[in-house]
């Protein structure tokens, strides 16, 4: 009882003080802080165990996976993230099928000749090396590439902003991922994995209309996270598919998220013309 009785005092006369600080300046609230700095003893006793804190957070999100995840972290040692890094069980991987020429996945992102060159090798070889650690990664895709946009636009962040011109030609993109992804790895390392739909939907720093309106911004919104669920469900399978969206919502975005939320949950299904799209998960900022 002594202990929590000291410890409650010691919790009142810090809330007290910040209420002096508040009402009587912070120059006079210091001095009556100072003046009593000796009365305050705290000590710990170290042979007294409490619950374990467990692992608080799982994933770490990387920028672009260019950086890091290939040849840099080919060499380490096969238990590096479990000895060094035991809580870390998910890369998220941002922007990871397009935005800009360096992050498409194509032999020639400018060349609109050819809207099929294809090329995921960088991305296959630093999902190898994930894998190979134990580690499973958050694919989020989203950023449209340069050449299925009529006029990108690069936004804040570096890659286009603007939609697809033609739904059809992105939806063969995401799927022609996916296929090539389960050829590689095998359905049954594929379907543990996640997927994302662009990060932060409703920022228009990130996705935005030709006519920057928000209504049209988020149908286009819409449209484009059917089309790829539909891809990735025409790949993997919808009941072996991880699927989510992450929303700004720390402010005020464009649109509002609900409206995403109604449309995923009873609204037309751009891609299939039925009633709701797959959606397994919802982050934000």
């Amino acid at each position: 009882m002594k202990k929590n009785g000291k410890l409650i005092s010691i919790f009142l006369y810090l809330i007290v003080s910040a209420i002096l600080m508040l009402f009587n300046g912070n120059c006079k609230t210091s001095k009556i802080i100072s003046s009593q700095k000796a009365l305050l003893n705290i000590s710990v006793d170290l042979s007294t165990q409490s619950q374990v804190i467990k692992n608080i957070f799982s994933d770490v999100n990387v920028w672009d996976f260019r950086t890091d995840w290939l040849s840099k972290v080919q060499n380490l040692p096969d238990d590096y993230f479990l000895n060094n890094f035991p809580f870390l069980k998910t890369i998220q991987i941002m922007t990871a099928t397009g935005g800009n020429a360096e992050r498409d996945l194509f032999v020639d992102p400018e060349n609109r000749g050819n809207l099929t060159d294809y090329k995921f090798n960088e991305l296959i070889t630093a999902l190898h090396n994930l894998v190979s650690y134990g580690l499973k990664p958050m694919i989020i895709t989203g950023n449209v590439p340069l050449k299925y946009s009529i006029d990108p636009v690069k936004g804040v962040f570096g890659v286009n902003v603007r939609p697809p011109y033609n739904y059809d030609v992105y939806y063969n993109y995401i799927k022609a991922l996916a296929d090539t992804l389960v050829s590689e790895f095998g359905i049954n390392e594929v379907k543990t994995w996640s997927w994302g739909v662009l990060t932060e939907y409703e920022n228009k720093d990130w996705f935005l209309a030709a006519d920057s309106t928000p209504s049209s911004t988020e149908i286009a919104y819409f449209k484009l996270y059917d089309y790829t669920v539909s891809a990735l469900q025409s790949s993997i399978g919808a009941n072996n598919l991880i699927v989510g969206a992450h929303s700004m919502t720390v402010t005020a975005g464009l649109w509002d998220e609900l409206d995403f939320i109604d449309h995923v949950s009873k609204g037309v299904n751009f891609k299939t013309g039925t009633i709701g799209t797959q959606i397994n998960f919802l982050s934000a900022s």
